[in-house]
C-alpha cells in the first residue's frame, strides 16, 4: 500500500463523514475534535486495507478488531453531536468508502 492510496482512502472516509453531518461539522465540532476524527480516517483507512490484505487468522483478526474498537472509542468519547452519533457517521462513511472501492474495483475486473 503506497501513502497516496492510504491518504486516498481516510480523504474518501472523511468526506462521507463530513457529508453525513452536514453543517454539524463546522458548527458542533470543535477544531480539535476535527483533527480527531481527521486522525481517525487515517487509521481507518490503514486499518480498512490491512483488513482486506489480513489472511483468515484468529490472532491477526483480533489485532484489527482491537483497532477498530481504540478509534471507536475515541469517536464515542466526542459528545458533541450527542452519545454516539459521530461514531454512528463515520463507520457508515467508512463502510460506504470501503464498499465504493470494492465496487470499483470488482467492475473493473
Amino acid at each position: 500500500m503506497t501513502v497516496s492510496t492510504s491518504d486516498d482512502v481516510a480523504s474518501n472516509i472523511l468526506g462521507n463523514v463530513i457529508r453525513a453531518l452536514g453543517p454539524l461539522w463546522e458548527r458542533r465540532l470543535s477544531e480539535p475534535e476535527r483533527l480527531m476524527v481527521r486522525a481517525c480516517c487515517n487509521d481507518a483507512a490503514q486499518l480498512g486495507v490491512r483488513a482486506m490484505a489480513t489472511p483468515r487468522n484468529r490472532e491477526l483478526q483480533l489485532e484489527l478488531l482491537r483497532e477498530r474498537a481504540q478509534i471507536h472509542a475515541q469517536l464515542a468519547n466526542c459528545l458533541a453531536l450527542g452519545e454516539g452519533r459521530l461514531a454512528d457517521a463515520f463507520w457508515e462513511a467508512f463502510a460506504s468508502a470501503v464498499n465504493g472501492a470494492l465496487a470499483v474495483a470488482l467492475t473493473a475486473m
